[in-house]
C-alpha cells in the first residue's frame, strides 16, 4: 500500500483529492496540510520527513511561487517521496519549473481520478522494482557425501565457521542429516531446539521466533540442529524443509547445509534450492565410483555442471593416484583437494573446536583458502608483532 500527504491551502482541493484516494484500497492518506512551506513551522516539515510518504501532492493554487518553494523543500528532506504537483495545465512555464524543482508528475487542475490513479500506478511499479532489487536472497551451500565416512560434516562445519569469521556476514548451519546428524557435536554445542521445532512453527515463522530455535556458536555462526529423536523425523516432510530453507535464504546471507549421503526427500529439497552443491569424495575406489554415480544422478536431475563443485578429502600427493587421474576417471574437474591430516581432524572433532583456531596447520590453512575462493574473500593479513627494542634501542627515537 502507498502512503500520501496532501498539501494545499484550498480546502476544496483537499476534499476532492481525499475523496478520490479514499476510493482506492491501495493508498493511505497520512496527513493533510493547509499551508505552504513559508507558513509552516519547521517541526511540521520534520514530521513530513519522519512519515516518509510515498507520494506528496502539492497544489500550486493560490500561490505558485510558494508552492514551488514547498516542492524544493520536500525534495531536500525526503528523497523517498514522489511529488505530484497540481496546477494550470496550460501554463507550460509553471509545469517546467515544477519539474525542475523536483516534481515527478503534473496533474492538471481539476484533477481527474483516472489521471491521479495512472500516476500512482507508475509509483507502484517503481516501488516494485526497487523492492525486488533490495530483496536479495542468501546463497545456499549444500555438502553432499558420495559415500559415508568421507568427512562431509568435518568439511561443512569448518567451512561454515571459517566463512562466518572471514566474511563477517550472517550465516546459519543447517543439519539436514535427519537421522544421524552430528553438526552440534562437531561444533561443541548443545542446542535446546531442533529443525523439528522450526518445522512445527513454519506457518507463523518470523525472524524473532526463529532466534528462539537456533543456537549461536562462538564464531557468530547460527546453528539449526538435527532432530534428537528418530521418532520425530517422520513428522517433517520435504515441503516443510523447502519452506524452511526458503525462509532462511530471505534472512541470512549464507546458508550451509550438511545432508545425509542418500537422495532422500529432505536432501533433494536442499539440493534443489542450492546455489552450489559440494560433492565430497575420498580417493579410494568405492568413493570415486559413488562420486561418478552421483554426478550422473545430478545430471539427470537437471542440475547444471556450474552448480556442482567436486571436493576430494584426505588427499595425499604421495599416493599413486594423481589429481589428473581422478579428473579423467570422473570426467569432472576437482574444485579443491583437502590434505590428509587425521590426527588434527580427530582432535578437532573430539574437542568440538573448529580448525580455524589451529591456524598453524596445513589443513586449517586449506580450509581458510577454500573459503576465500568460494566467497571471494581477500586473505586476512597477519598482525605484525612489534619488535622488541634492545638495550641500546631504548636511546633511539
Amino acid at each position: 500500500m502507498l502512503s500520501a500527504i496532501i498539501i494545499s491551502p484550498d480546502e476544496g482541493f483537499r476534499d476532492h483529492i481525499r475523496e478520490i484516494l479514499e476510493g482506492s484500497d491501495q493508498i493511505e492518506i497520512r496527513a493533510e496540510l493547509n499551508n505552504f512551506y513559508s507558513a509552516l513551522d519547521n517541526w511540521i516539515f520534520d514530521e513530513i520527513k519522519s512519515m516518509e510518504a510515498d507520494i506528496v501532492i502539492v497544489d500550486l493554487f493560490p500561490d505558485k511561487e510558494q508552492g514551488i518553494l514547498t516542492i524544493e523543500k520536500i525534495v531536500e528532506i525526503s528523497k523517498h517521496s514522489h511529488i505530484f504537483v497540481s496546477g494550470d495545465g496550460t501554463d507550460a512555464d509553471t509545469i517546467l519549473r515544477s519539474m525542475r524543482a523536483g516534481a515527478k508528475e503534473f496533474l492538471p487542475n481539476p484533477v481527474e481520478p483516472q489521471t491521479l490513479f495512472a500516476a500512482t500506478e507508475r509509483v507502484s511499479k517503481v516501488h516494485a522494482v526497487v523492492n525486488k532489487e533490495k530483496k536479495r536472497y542468501g546463497k545456499l551451500f549444500t555438502f553432499f557425501s558420495a559415500k559415508g565416512g568421507t568427512g562431509s560434516t568435518v568439511i561443512s562445519t569448518n567451512f561454515a565457521v571459517s566463512l562466518t569469521e572471514q566474511t563477517k556476514k550472517s550465516a546459519i548451519m543447517v543439519d539436514l542429516d535427519m537421522q544421524l546428524g552430528e553438526v552440534s557435536l562437531f561444533l561443541g554445542i548443545k542446542p535446546a531446539f531442533t529443525i523439528i521445532d522450526v518445522a512445527d512453527n513454519i506457518h507463523r515463522m518470523d525472524s524473532i521466533l526463529l532466534k528462539g530455535f537456533i543456537k549461536k556458536h562462538a564464531s557468530g555462526l547460527d546453528v539449526l540442529a538435527a532432530p534428537d529423536s528418530l521418532e520425530k523425523v517422520e513428522t517433517v516432510g520435504a515441503a516443510q524443509v523447502g519452506q524452511i530453507l526458503q525462509f532462511l535464504k530471505s534472512n541470512y546471507e549464507y546458508i550451509i547445509v550438511d545432508t545425509s549421503n542418500s537422495f532422500d526427500d529432505h536432501t533433494v529439497a536442499a539440493l534443489d534450492q542450492s546455489s552450489i552443491i559440494f560433492l565430497i569424495s575420498n580417493t579410494d575406489l568405492p568413493s570415486l565410483r559413488n562420486a561418478q554415480r552421483c554426478l550422473s544422478i545430478f545430471e539427470r536431475m537437471g542440475y547444471k555442471k556450474e552448480k556442482i563443485r567436486l571436493l576430494i578429502n584426505r588427499y595425499q600427493k604421495s599416493l599413486e593416484i594423481r589429481a589428473k587421474d581422478i579428473e579423467e576417471t570422473l570426467g569432472f574437474p576437482v574444485y579443491w583437494f583437502f590434505p590428509n591430516d587425521w590426527p588434527t581432524i580427530i582432535n578437532s572433532v573430539n574437542s568440538g573446536v573448529p580448525l580455524s583456531t589451529v591456524n598453524h596447520t596445513e589443513i586449517a590453512g586449506s580450509f581458510a583458502q577454500f573459503v576465500q575462493q568460494v566467497a571471494k574473500v581477500q586473505p586476512q593479513k597477519p598482525v605484525e608483532k612489534e619488535k622488541k627494542k634492545g638495550f641500546l634501542g631504548l636511546f633511539g627515537k
